[in-house]
């Protein structure tokens, strides 16, 4: 179940620095129930283990399907894990998008910034498992769901256009991030990250109608990756 908001705003002014602007806000509302995600191994063990989901404890129950003994000792063995519709996941959050351009000395300057506020991300693996939070955090786990629920968001690019050339500088910003286990405990010791920038230039020129070069350089400032 999906529900959108959005406003465009366009400048009401015909001349000037602002006259260029445009505003555009995104609310979005978005509920999942029985989401499709791999079986984690806790999720396997659970299912088959839990009365919840397997009453009689029985072996032959298909949540044990998946769960392999050894042979002599009955120990647990490999675990085979499969795409189940298992779970149930709700999020909302709001996008920006600002574009301006103005006309300076024989060129343009433009700029295009967009951006996303994440209000919640929560998220279960199990019908019987409580919804966790995992907005801010380097999660979720499970339901098909991207890792990386950082609170905000935000790409900027900055850009100078003249004739057939232009030139635009990138940034990239993502804000510092806590553990994926502060969802179940936030008095978890597991370290997150800090905020990270990122810088990419790129240039391009058309030659003809038909023919345009592009060159670029990721990364200018040669920023390593960070390692949590």
């Amino acid at each position: 179940d999906t529900w959108t908001a959005g406003v465009v705003i366009n400048s009401p002014l015909t001349s000037g620095a602002l006259s260029g602007l445009r505003l555009a806000i995104d609310y979005y509302n978005i509920k999942v129930s029985n989401a499709i995600g791999a079986q984690s191994i806790d999720v396997v063990h659970q299912q088959c283990f839990s009365t919840e989901y397997n009453p009689t404890l029985s072996i032959s129950s298909q949540f044990c399907a998946g769960v392999a003994r050894v042979t002599g000792d009955g120990a647990i063995g490999n675990v085979k894990g499969t795409f189940l519709n298992n779970g149930r996941f709700q999020t909302s959050g709001i996008d920006v998008q600002l574009d301006w351009n103005m006309d300076v000395g024989p060129g343009t300057v433009s700029l295009n910034s967009v951006s996303n506020y994440l209000i919640e991300l929560k998220s279960s693996e199990l019908p019987g498992n409580p919804l966790l939070e995992y907005a801010g955090t380097f999660g979720p786990q499970g339901n098909g769901l991207n890792r990386g629920a950082y609170r905000f968001r935000m790409l900027n690019t900055l850009g100078y256009a003249l004739g057939g050339a232009s030139l635009s500088l990138g940034w990239r910003y993502l804000p510092s991030i806590k553990s994926v286990s502060y969802a179940q405990n936030p008095a978890t010791t597991s370290v997150g990250a800090k905020s990270y920038h990122l810088f990419n230039l790129n240039a391009t020129y058309e030659l003809t109608t038909n023919v345009r070069l592009r060159a670029g350089i990721d990364n200018i400032f040669d920023k390593d990756p960070l390692v949590v």
